[in-house]
């Protein structure tokens, strides 16, 4: 089973050296295609064939068995079987590079986490009035005046009052909570969204013209339009804009 696992693991090791089989054959001996049943695991490898492999591979033997039997740590295990056969002044070198790339990889986190903040500083905020909620879903009350003072990110886009979004028949354009704008309109097209009063209640949602009814749509199929009729008391807000 260890010489099957031994076929997958020089090819690997291979490929990360950036060489071909024609490459290995002619560090080890081997033929092209011996190569390539050992790596496929068709032809089974005696000790013999693992030292050639693992001297073409500038490995030791069993650097190539640990490699296959601890593959979570076989980079690892590659960097210090390596590591262990250099001499001293060139072990320090090595551990000198890993120090300077752990240093690196330090100052990156820590360049996003400062990022991160001075996004946040570099966040202006504009305060917006709501006048109540226009429901995703049943209908609610719109009031007349403000209601409460939120603080939001800025820039604001143009508009003539701001509500919150009731429910989540308008997902996944808006979501339940969500803050909209809107621009005060007396009409608005077929095919876009605004905020209705039926019969006292308000409504976000898409405005639909037929031929045959008039009716206000939901994003989400989770729910039935309002389809309008002549005995509906209905009063277009406005437009929304966001």
């Amino acid at each position: 089973m260890i010489m099957n696992i031994l076929g997958s693991v020089i090819r690997e090791i291979r490929k990360s050296k950036r060489m071909t089989q024609a490459d290995l054959a002619k560090k080890t001996g081997f033929k092209q295609n011996t190569i390539s049943n050992h790596e496929n695991g068709n032809r089974s490898l005696d000790e013999l064939d693992i030292a050639k492999y693992a001297e073409a591979l500038d490995l030791t033997p069993q650097a190539l068995f640990d490699y296959g039997t601890k593959s979570p740590t076989s980079t690892l295990t590659l960097i210090n079987d390596t590591a262990s056969q250099l001499n001293e002044d060139r072990q320090v070198n090595v551990l000198e590079y890993a120090e300077d790339q752990l240093e690196e990889q330090n100052k990156i986190i820590h360049l996003d986490e400062i990022r991160e903040l001075y996004a946040d500083y570099q966040t202006q905020y504009e305060d917006v009035d709501l006048y109540g909620g226009a429901s995703a879903g049943t209908g609610v009350e719109l009031f007349d005046e403000v209601i409460e003072t939120i603080k939001y990110p800025a820039p604001v886009p143009v508009h003539d009052i701001a509500l919150k979004v009731l429910g989540d028949s308008m997902t996944p354009l808006f979501q339940d909570g969500e803050v909209i704008f809107i621009k005060k309109k007396q009409d608005i097209n077929n095919g876009q969204i605004g905020v209705f009063i039926v019969n006292g209640q308000g409504y976000v949602k898409k405005l639909y013209k037929g031929p045959n009814e008039v009716k206000l749509i939901s994003l989400n199929s989770h729910y039935k339009d309002i389809v309008l009729t002549e005995h509906d008391d209905i009063h277009i807000v406005g437009l929304v804009v966001m």
